[in-house]
């Protein structure tokens, strides 16, 4: 008897074991970056290419094309990055669409497939541009048209002054720097729509220099739309 009572004790015992040890969760979480495509490449983003902030990316279940209750859901952060899941194995259909629910933009690719693995961590971005109107900023409180930049620069040393420009359409302004330090905001283009400032090299050490120029194509936008790069060289010997 009395090991008959030991028994059932000892298989009480091991089902409250197994009742209260949790099951690991199997699935797996999708994670991607949502983000304009200003050039239209696919890659980024990129200089100049802005993270959609709080846009919804989810697993249309039902394949109906519309956010239902209970439909897996994550909204991107400040820089557009998500986070989805985790979500059983199998294959899903994920969208992405605007805060404020409204249709995805012309031309732009807001349906992806995917296939998941139980344990296996998966990558998906939505590089978001319009086909029909490329370089619309969808991030901004109006559309605005980016256009192409070009920065030129001098290919030989210098010894005096001279002037760096930016041409392209639609600017609005450019913030020079050299060495990364603050050199000038043009806010006016001048003759032939060059954005352009005098640079002299008196303060200069001999040796090759950076220039950056930001540049926005709206008065309204926090940051620049597009940065261009390039560098120039200082000779030993110069004159003012």
């Amino acid at each position: 008897m009395a090991l008959r009572l030991a028994l059932v004790a000892s298989l009480v015992a091991a089902a409250l074991v197994f009742a209260v040890t949790p099951a690991s969760a199997a699935g797996a979480t999708v994670t991607g970056v949502a983000f304009q495509d200003v050039n239209g490449d696919g890659q980024g983003p990129q200089d100049g290419e802005a993270g959609l902030a709080g846009w919804i990316v989810w697993a249309d279940l039902d394949a109906n094309g519309v956010r239902d209750a209970g439909e897996p859901s994550a909204i991107a952060d400040a820089s557009g990055h998500y986070s989805l899941g985790p979500l059983a194995a199998g294959d899903y259909t994920l969208r992405i669409q605007p805060p404020d629910a409204s249709a995805c933009p012309t031309g732009a690719t807001c349906t992806k497939p995917i296939t998941l693995v139980d344990d296996v961590p998966a990558a998906l971005d939505f590089a978001i541009a319009t086909a029909a109107d490329p370089g619309r900023q969808l991030v901004d409180p109006d559309p605005v048209r980016v256009g192409s930049v070009h920065l030129t620069l001098p290919t030989s040393c210098v010894r005096t002054s001279f002037v760096p420009a930016v041409t392209g359409p639609g600017i609005t302004r450019v913030l020079f720097r050299v060495d990364r330090l603050h050199a000038r905001a043009v806010k006016k283009a001048g003759s032939g729509g060059r954005w352009s400032l005098r640079l002299p090299t008196r303060r200069l050490a001999p040796g090759r220099h950076s220039l950056t120029a930001s540049v926005w194509f709206t008065s309204h936008a926090t940051g620049p739309a597009k940065v261009v790069r390039g560098s120039f060289r200082v000779c030993r010997a110069y004159r003012t």
